[in-house]
């Protein structure tokens, strides 16, 4: 039987899960191109930085410093007085700025001039999480309880597969109400487990899939040697127990990588590129 402890004040934004990995430097790789002559195209809008410890780079993600700091996917050609809008400080420049190039060993090598971008300029629009209850008619045993009760209660929900709060200080506009997602048969006994601690109102529904502890272990799956030798640095990983799956993001989702994920993981993993390619 696989248990899943949980601090219910975090799994609001651990249901959709967090991120894992990080803006380390890219190491050389295999994926996304079969060498130096690799002849597909990829843009993507990123911030570009330079620091004392590294030559230009793309950042999948930027620490909020000043100056920024980032680790990212080291580019070739990159020249600072071809491009505008850059800013320097405590010897780091960095800007925004549209790239299109090839990828090939973990390298970007441009081909044609950056054009300047706000950060995550052509970035789509993130899909907000549906935080609505799980189920039409919350049971509540304590009507004095709700949020402040229930943050911060610990406890190991076995055959847990998704957990989320619709809180009417977020992005839900009706009740507070506690969701929990069981696998068949667990409903009537997690009940009874949770109301040893809260008394508000409550979802918990069953249904089949896989559950928070298996979608933990294809996070860490996804960061192993023997992915990134596939993948390429996996840059981050979020687990989504109500789809049942774990979106991962690499530099290039290219064939030969999804083709890899649906073999090992089949629907259970969503592989991302942040390079796009150009058709």
């Amino acid at each position: 039987m696989r248990r899943h402890l949980c601090t219910f004040g975090l799994l609001a934004a651990a249901l959709v899960g967090s991120g894992c990995g990080g803006d380390t430097a890219e190491t050389g790789t295999t994926a996304g191109g079969d060498g130096d002559g690799a002849t597909q195209q990829y843009e993507g809008s990123f911030t570009v930085l330079e620091s004392p410890g590294h030559g230009p780079q793309l950042c999948s993600e930027v620490a909020t410093s000043y100056p920024p700091q980032c680790g990212g996917l080291d580019i070739e050609g990159w020249d600072w007085e071809a491009v505008d809008g850059e800013e320097t400080a405590n010897g780091v420049t960095w800007g925004s700025y549209h790239v299109t190039g090839t990828f090939a060993r973990g390298r970007f090598m441009l081909t044609a001039p950056p054009e300047s971008s706000e950060p995550g300029g052509d970035a789509p629009d993130a899909q907000l999480p549906d935080f609505s209850p799980a189920c039409d008619q919350p049971e509540v045993s304590d009507p004095t309880q709700g949020m402040a009760q229930w943050e911060g209660i610990e406890i190991d929900v076995p055959d847990l597969v998704a957990a989320w709060v619709s809180d009417p200080a977020g992005e839900w506009d009706g009740p507070f109400v506690a969701n929990l997602v069981v696998l068949p048969g667990r409903a009537p006994a997690t009940i009874d487990l949770v109301r040893q601690s809260y008394g508000g109102a409550l979802c918990v529904v069953e249904r089949d899939g896989p559950t928070l502890a298996e979608l933990s272990d294809i996070q860490q799956e996804l960061l192993d040697a023997d992915t990134t030798e596939h993948l390429g640095q996996v840059r981050s990983t979020t687990p989504d127990g109500r789809l049942g799956r774990v979106l991962a993001t690499v530099w290039v989702a290219d064939g030969p990588a999804l083709d890899y994920v649906q073999q090992r993981w089949g629907d259970r993993v969503q592989l991302e590129g942040l390079l796009q390619p150009v058709s």
